[in-house]
């Protein structure tokens, strides 16, 4: 990820790959549109729908209305395009802390096709990474041995358990070969199931693959 955003910071554009290519699944989940499906999507609802995108902020231009309240023009960026959100003063206030550049966010729009344009209003944001988190979300984890299990536990118990107050609906499953079979763990109780879990995974000695289910 930080890898990506110094592409971005040095041309202006990702060029190896897109932060949200890792959250493809999930997004499927939450039943995303990608920003060059859009307009085909809202035409086929009549020009009007509530959609929900996600994309990492590019930029965020903040104004004030002739009656005092603040609004903003945020520019994202997906794997398919740009696109731009305006997002009013309630859900700014709610959301101006994680509208920074570079951070992948989840938006519930009212999205509307008139004159040919079109528009974008932002109705709610989320963290990316805390949708994520929330989602029912279940992955499985090959090992090539017992070996990696205390490694494993010992980043799930650090990175995957929520802390007070949150909960989580990730599942996950440790297959570890024994003989001729498999053997099935399934680990118990709610995880934050997110990319960045995923990634640091893969990374642990003796593993041989992740994948979301």
């Amino acid at each position: 990820a930080e890898r990506l955003q110094r592409e971005f910071d040095a041309v202006g554009f990702y060029m190896s790959a897109h932060p949200l290519d890792e959250y493809g699944n999930l997004l499927d989940r939450l039943g995303g549109v990608g920003s060059g499906e859009l307009e085909q999507s809202i035409e086929r609802q009549g020009g009007a729908a509530n959609v929900v995108l996600a994309g990492s902020v590019i930029a965020l231009q903040q104004r004030t209305s002739q009656r005092g309240s603040k609004y903003a023009f945020v520019q994202l960026s997906d794997a398919l395009g740009t696109f731009e959100v305006t997002i009013f003063a309630e859900v700014l206030a709610a959301s101006r802390d994680i509208l920074e550049s570079g951070n992948p966010v989840l938006v519930q729009t009212a999205a509307r096709i008139e004159g040919g344009q079109l528009r974008l209003t932002g109705q709610s944001v989320r963290e990316l990474e805390s949708a994520a988190a929330s989602a029912p979300v279940a992955i499985r984890v090959w090992l090539d041995g017992a070996e990696p299990i205390g490694s494993l536990s010992t980043l799930i118990d650090r990175d995957a358990r929520p802390k007070e107050g949150r909960r989580a609906n990730g599942r996950i499953r440790l297959i570890i070969p024994d003989g001729e079979q498999d053997v099935i763990v399934r680990l118990d109780g709610g995880y934050l199931c997110t990319p960045e879990l995923n990634r640091a995974i893969r990374a642990i000695p003796g593993v041989i693959d992740v994948k979301e289910i």
